[in-house]
Order: C-alpha cells, then sequence, then structure tokens
C-alpha cells in the first residue's frame, strides 16, 4: 500500500505538482511537454512524455500537500520570481542573507527531493530525507547553492551521483540541478566532506549562507556542473 513520502501517512494520498502549478503558469509551460528520461548516461532513453500540468507525484497526502508544503510556496514565491528574473538581484541576495535563506532551501530541498525521485534508476534518495524535511530539517552533509545562467530557460533540471563514491547505497552521495528561466539551484549531498562539491563562484543558502568568491553569471546550467570539484554522472532528467 502506497504511503506519503514524507510522513509515511496512507490516508487522503493527492496528486502533487512536482513543478508547483502557480509556477508553471509563470512559466508558461502549463500545457508544454515534458520528457522524462532515464536509463544511464551512455544510454538514456524516455521514460514517458506528459505535459507539465501532468506532471505530479501520487505519494503525497493531502495535510503535507495543504499545510507546511503550500507554506513552502506561499513564502518563496516573489523571491523565486525575482531570481529567475535576475529582478532586483543585489535585494534579493540581501533578504536571503538575512534570514530567508533558510525557506529557500527547504523549498530548493523539497524540489529536488521530487525531481530526483522521478528517476529512481539514475540514482537512490534516501527515504530519510523526505522524513526530515517533514520535520523541517534538511539532513546533514546537503550542500544548496544558487547561481544564474546568461541563457535563460523555461525549466530543465538534471541529476546524478558520483563516480568516485564508495559509500553504501542508503547513503550514496546524489546531485539535482534546477534551471527556472535565469535562476540556477543545485543541491548535493555527500557526507564526505572531503568529496563536497566545491564551487567558489555561487551563492550558497544552505547550510551557511553568502557568496563564495565572486559573483558569476554562468553561460548555462552544464557551465555551472563544470566548476565541480569532483566527477559526477549527471544526466539530463526532463525538459
Amino acid at each position: 500500500m502506497r504511503k506519503c513520502l514524507f510522513c509515511g501517512g496512507r490516508e487522503n494520498l493527492t496528486q502533487e505538482h512536482i513543478i508547483a502549478r502557480w509556477l508553471q503558469r509563470e512559466l508558461g509551460i502549463s500545457q508544454e511537454t515534458v520528457r522524462i528520461l532515464g536509463g544511464s548516461e551512455n544510454m538514456p532513453r524516455v521514460e514517458r512524455e506528459l505535459v507539465f500540468n501532468k506532471f505530479t507525484d501520487g505519494r503525497i497526502c493531502r495535510t503535507c500537500n495543504s499545510n507546511w508544503m503550500s507554506k513552502l510556496e506561499d513564502e518563496n514565491k516573489q523571491h523565486i520570481l525575482k531570481l529567475m528574473r535576475m529582478e532586483d538581484i543585489e535585494g534579493e541576495l540581501a533578504y536571503l542573507s538575512e534570514g530567508g535563506n533558510d525557506s529557500l532551501a527547504k523549498w530548493a530541498f523539497k524540489t529536488a527531493l521530487l525531481l530526483g525521485n522521478t528517476a529512481k534508476d539514475v540514482l537512490e534518495i534516501p527515504p530519510s530525507h523526505f522524513e526530515a524535511l517533514y520535520h523541517r530539517r534538511i539532513p546533514d552533509g546537503v550542500l544548496i547553492e544558487v547561481a544564474f545562467s546568461e541563457k535563460a530557460e523555461a525549466a530543465g533540471w538534471k541529476a546524478g551521483d558520483a563516480t568516485w563514491n564508495e559509500q553504501e547505497m542508503n547513503d550514496a552521495p546524489y546531485m539535482v540541478m534546477l534551471q527556472l528561466e535565469h535562476l540556477l539551484i543545485r543541491v548535493t549531498y555527500n557526507m564526505k566532506e572531503s568529496q563536497m562539491n566545491i564551487d567558489n563562484d555561487t551563492f550558497e543558502i544552505y547550510p551557511e549562507c553568502g557568496l563564495k568568491g565572486e559573483f558569476r553569471i554562468y553561460q548555462d546550467m552544464d557551465a555551472m556542473l563544470m566548476h565541480c570539484d569532483n566527477p559526477w554522472n549527471i544526466n539530463p532528467l526532463g525538459w
């Protein structure tokens, strides 16, 4: 019997939009076709095609959907819109530095969990990560960064694991990258700090908050990925 990914409840399961409906409307993609990919880097394959408005996960209960998850969307909506349109970047980064990073980091982590969970053959996200977010926590070992792309894309994401990983599968590193117009978000999990992705030109929003180097606008998502210190098996998962 299915249960909620976050709280474990088995009643009143709903279809949660992986890309929120308000965000789909702002991006103008509600009726656009999204191709969900699987397979490996050498043998990618299209698992399914559907319109964004049908891109949902049915393992979210109504209580989670309409309470804390809805609150995250409401708290971050206006800030996400400004960031993805590169409007008042200085003001938005100041807002994050003054405490707004906590809510945006949880929104980014929630979105990364749901996106990554669409391709289990590419990476395995520990169930404990969903449970942690239900309790309003982000697990140790998670790094969340934002940056900007010169090239705007309505929506796209990539995910994968690490080529150097020697950890157990239930604690394996993973990375999920998301682009919303000009906004780039990268969520990386790795318990080995010495092998954590390092990029000195992003704005970290979790666990710390602040610009780690000089402000950079990347050419695109791939350019941001190239700044990883360690090799990752990153695959495009949807567009």
